[in-house]
């Protein structure tokens, strides 16, 4: 809901914008960002940027998402997600309207950590999933500390979910972004525990998560050197390093290969 921000965002050559009308805006404000993301969509340039939206939950989320079919979002950001019968409710209002966006759905409760799974496969639309961890030890009553033992359950539930879903799992945003050490350290963490993103809350996070997801230098060398050695023995087991290396080992080496390619793309 701040005009300048929306503007300046217009400066930024990013992948991917997301507007934001749920928890970073006042609740008397909610209508004013509406239709100030609106307009921004339907009058301003973000180039080749994704354009995403943020939209509130249940039935007042349903009436943002229809409203602003119409200014080229691409796609929608589901929070506070418990109910099969919530999303498919969205769902079927985007097909009324004809449009074509997608889904990331943010799990945010105990109720909807326990029905992940069902929530993340109910809807081709879906492409993504994250805990929203804030929320959820809210919701259980529990306290955030530097380990995050205390929603490591959680964590991993969404993320086996979306997994096998077959939608992309997001580890949850890092709030320190002045720290992008620390960022860097989290999103190595998320990547080693198998997300395959990182929201980002502001934009000096990015290229710290870049550099967290990108595998080391000796990573990319070990997993050269397995390819090499179970390509060369006709795909038979095989030792590399100490290291009994089979079918599983060799296609995880193909792709630490593949994302360092990525990398440096």
């Amino acid at each position: 809901d701040t005009p300048k921000l929306l503007l300046n965002a217009t400066l930024c050559p990013a992948d991917a914008f997301v507007f934001d009308l749920e928890d970073a805006v006042p609740a008397d404000r909610k209508t004013d960002a509406l239709w100030l993301v609106d307009a921004a969509l339907r009058a301003l340039d973000y180039g080749h940027g994704e354009v995403s939206v943020r939209i509130n939950a249940g039935q007042a989320g349903i009436d943002e998402a229809t409203f602003l079919c119409g200014a080229g979002v691409e796609a929608f950001w589901v929070p506070k997600c418990e109910r099969v019968e919530d999303i498919l409710a969205l769902d079927q209002a985007l097909s009324t309207t004809g449009s074509p966006a997608l889904l990331v759905l943010l799990i945010e409760s105990a109720v909807g950590v326990e029905n992940a799974y069902e929530l993340v496969r109910c809807c081709p639309r879906i492409v993504a999933a994250s805990l929203g961890v804030e929320d959820y030890l809210r919701d259980v009553r529990a306290e955030r500390t530097e380990g995050q033992a205390e929603s490591a359950w959680a964590r991993g539930r969404v993320l086996n979910a979306a997994v096998a879903a077959g939608v992309m799992p997001l580890a949850s945003v890092y709030p320190r972004f002045e720290d992008l050490t620390a960022v860097t350290a989290y999103a190595r963490s998320a990547r080693a525990a198998g997300y395959r993103g990182v929201g980002c809350i502001h934009p000096a996070q990015i290229e710290a998560v870049h550099a967290g997801f990108a595998p080391s230098a000796d990573e990319v060398e070990h997993a050269r050197r397995v390819v090499e050695a179970f390509d060369a023995s006709g795909h038979q087991a095989v030792a590399v390093d100490g290291r009994m290396v089979d079918e599983p080992v060799y296609l995880h080496a193909r792709q630490t290969l593949a994302e360092a390619e990525d990398a440096d793309r």
